[in-house]
């Protein structure tokens, strides 16, 4: 085992169970944006972060946080959240030139039911994943489930029901999210 990820809420808390725990601290949660750095400097709740394309606001923010992670003490990794291909397609390109990443990456990818790739080939082979290749992300979108999906979308019923507590998830009746995903 590399790391627990997030095992309780909140920078305070994951510092204080740092201090008793051998196991490194990675989050995704609590250290998200380049303003969480100083008081996790402070504070030293994690080991590891995990990065995430999205949460630290594109590429070249995911590089920068890659420059800075390792002066201030901080081993990277990188955060997955059911992305499809073209998001793997992504991450996979970060990863290749992060040079401070040092643990495997999340990836989730193969939980997906479609995608809207044409075919699927970011597939890993023998445990492992190859930096897409070709233009672009490596990946070619499939136009047609692009604009199936983005429909879909804007359905309300679309709603993300993890930052949206109040939104039931109809596969559990009577469950709500008690907490928003950050």
């Amino acid at each position: 085992m590399e790391y627990l990820e997030d095992p309780v809420w909140g920078m305070q808390a994951m510092a204080t169970l740092r201090r008793q725990v051998r196991i490194p601290f990675a989050t995704n949660m609590c250290v998200t944006q380049f303003d969480h750095l100083g008081p996790a400097v402070d504070l030293r709740p994690v080991d590891i972060i995990l990065s995430d394309i999205w949460y630290w606001g594109g590429m070249q923010a995911t590089l920068a946080l890659d420059t800075v992670a390792g002066p201030l003490g901080f081993g990277l990794g990188m955060h997955a959240n059911c992305e499809l291909g073209i998001g793997l397609a992504a991450m996979l390109h970060m990863s290749a030139v992060m040079p401070n990443l040092k643990t495997a990456i999340d990836v989730m990818h193969i939980h997906a039911l479609d995608d809207i790739v044409v075919g699927d080939p970011v597939k890993p082979r023998d445990g492992k994943y190859q930096v897409p290749t070709g233009p672009g992300l490596g990946v070619e979108l499939d136009e047609e489930k692009l604009a199936k999906y983005a429909e879909l979308a804007t359905r309300p019923d679309a709603s993300d029901r993890l930052t949206n507590p109040t939104r039931p998830d109809p596969s559990r009746p009577g469950w709500f999210a008690s907490l928003p995903a950050w």
